[in-house]
């Protein structure tokens, strides 16, 4: 199949983040498949590497007083160009969105030219329920951007799913069925998750090493959380772990240390708290912890960084909204939580004083991972579904 994704809010290769790593290895895997992947990304993102995985296309998003507008591309002339160009120069089978900007134009485009391809919509989160929580009552954002904002996307993706697309893609059961429920369609919606690269499990005596290399002590707990700061999200929850969970451990237990990292978070250390920036190797950031946590409050879709902690064993605590769309059982793949607060901090305490306990959910975990969340395994049943729709 010839396939083309038009990616919104990342490139093939950058930034790095859930988003991007699903694009990533959703291409990867495709082809793998033999596919021929043309990519159409915003020239902000752009890096030479892209080139290795398909053929890549560059556009400029629209810009308002040096602010980007990635949600305005169907009136965004330079992107419109170039998807006229890419359609009418080349065979497409299948067309792939990562969110319901520039379906409109595409369609439109499409029914110009007389050409019938289909649009498959790749739904990271219900679009609509994240930027509504993410942007509604938030005072980090204008008035007119906390009301504008969400409606726009909500009315984009509302016109996208009810009359534009062929297909959408859920990340999770609970996704599809929110879809199902707004829309009201049954067979227009399949899940694809998000999943993993299985890391390969290293000793106790590696493990060391890699603590050494971040400055830690190798003989304490580490305990892990890591995520783009600049996903507000993440920022909270790297904020609640500063001030509110490593406090609380500073009389509990001297021999904790707690470690975040990812693009765009800010360096510091504190007594038992090291935030150690973009992290360039994160399998060996992964394999130096001996517990990770996800003390996340708000977002939608799957957050990948869970299966990264399960790709390596590692034992989690998480809350309820951090596991969202990812099938692990509570107490035996993993520990869930309601939210951040004594019963979160008593979590990370009792796997801290029981090792047994440890040991016996990374091990559940890194299986959970193997038998449901490997990349190869996604990648077949993507190829599998875009087969059936072409």
């Amino acid at each position: 199949m010839d396939i083309l994704y038009i990616l919104t809010f990342c490139g093939l290769l950058k930034p790095k983040g859930g988003g991007q790593n699903r694009v990533f290895n959703l291409t990867n895997q495709l082809k793998k498949k033999y596919n021929n992947i043309t990519i159409l990304e915003s020239k902000e993102f752009m890096d030479l590497n892209d080139e290795k995985f398909g053929v890549i296309h560059g556009f400029s998003d629209l810009k308002i007083f040096s602010n980007v507008m990635p949600l305005s591309r169907d009136f965004n002339l330079n992107f419109i160009k170039k998807i006229f160009k890419i359609i009418n120069n080349n065979q497409i089978d299948i067309i792939l969105f990562s969110h319901p900007s520039g379906i409109f134009v595409t369609k439109f485009l499409m029914w110009l030219m007389n050409k019938k391809v289909p649009i498959i919509y790749d739904a990271h989160n219900v679009e609509s329920e994240f930027t509504t929580e993410i942007f509604s009552n938030n005072n980090k954002f204008s008035k007119f951007k906390q009301i504008i904002i969400p409606l726009y996307v909500t009315i984009l993706e509302h016109i996208s799913c009810k009359y534009l697309v062929d297909h959408i893609i859920a990340v999770s059961n609970k996704d599809k069925n929110t879809f199902i429920k707004k829309y009201k369609f049954i067979d227009k919606v399949s899940v694809i998750p998000s999943g993993c690269n299985l890391m390969p499990l290293i000793s106790k005596n590696e493990s060391y090493k890699f603590k050494m290399k971040y400055g830690l002590d190798p003989l304490s707990k580490i305990i892990i959380f890591h995520g783009s700061y600049s996903h507000p999200p993440n920022e909270e929850a790297i904020e609640l772990i500063k001030d509110f969970i490593a406090p609380r451990f500073e009389e509990l237990n001297k021999d904790i240390q707690f470690v975040v990292g990812g693009s765009d978070v800010p360096v510091l250390e504190t007594k038992n708290f090291k935030s150690v920036g973009f992290i360039d190797n994160i399998w060996e950031f992964l394999s130096m912890a001996d517990i990770a946590i996800v003390p996340i409050l708000k977002g939608g879709g799957t957050k990948l960084k869970v299966l990264d902690y399960l790709s390596v064993g590692l034992p989690v605590v998480t809350t309820k909204k951090g596991i969202e769309g990812i099938d692990a059982e509570d107490n035996e793949d993993v520990i869930v939580v309601d939210s951040v607060d004594d019963g979160f901090v008593d979590k990370i305490n009792y796997f801290i004083e029981n090792e047994d306990e440890m040991r016996r959910i990374g091990k559940n975990a890194r299986r959970l991972a193997e038998d449901q969340y490997d990349w190869n395994k996604i990648g077949y049943e993507l190829n599998n579904l875009l087969e059936e729709i072409h």
